[in-house]
């Protein structure tokens, strides 16, 4: 909701297709950004007319080769018209330098910011089965779980401390509807997600 009368009054408004948007920071009266995401993608927006208009700046997030689709960002905040921070779910830290192009993430707990790599699973679409592959550049505990589109936790494919090196899991779903699901890769409080589709 929106007003320009100092909260008397609010005037409900949706900025970008009803997406959730779980943040939002005014540098000003005319410049702001909201921040959330889902099922529907990682979501940063920037307003530079005092919420008349939005434009999403997901698709430039640089995160060194680690995509940050489907995660939650909840909070936002800048120190200024170019510098500034957004943070979510699983410890993820984002960083901007560029007014509002996120470009960077931040591991709050090492110089070096990802450990792991996920890839896209294969086949996809799949029925029943299908592999996911992730690798480790040092011994770690991981977690490898899939969730359907509510959040629901389906499987979990791996659970455990792995060496470095190639791993591979096989996610079975010959008793799940067909429909998107997501599989998320987690190591301390770092996580990657990743979206595959069960067509039966």
């Amino acid at each position: 909701s929106r007003t320009t009368d100092g909260g008397q009054t609010w005037v409900q408004s949706s900025i970008w297709g009803g997406s959730s948007l779980q943040g939002m920071y005014f540098l000003d009266s005319m410049n702001g950004w909201a921040v959330g995401g889902g099922v529907g993608g990682t979501k940063v927006l920037r307003t530079s007319d005092a919420g008349d208009t939005w434009i999403l700046q997901t698709h430039d997030i640089n995160t060194n080769g680690v995509p940050v689709n489907n995660t939650i960002l909840n909070g936002v905040f800048m120190t200024g018209a170019s510098e500034g921070w957004v943070v979510g779910n699983y410890g993820t830290v984002l960083k901007t330098s560029s007014g509002g192009m996120v470009t960077s993430i931040e591991d709050e707990n090492s110089t070096v910011p990802f450990d792991f790599e996920l890839s896209q699973n294969y086949p996809n679409p799949f029925n029943p089965s299908t592999t996911i592959e992730f690798r480790l550049v040092k011994e770690s505990f991981v977690e490898l779980s899939v969730t359907n589109t509510l959040g629901k936790r389906v499987a979990t494919l791996v659970e455990g401390t792995r060496p470095a090196g190639d791993h591979v899991a096989t996610f079975d779903a010959a008793d799940l509807p067909s429909g998107v699901y997501f599989y998320s890769l987690r190591s301390g409080n770092v996580s990657i997600t990743k979206r595959l589709m069960l067509m039966k």
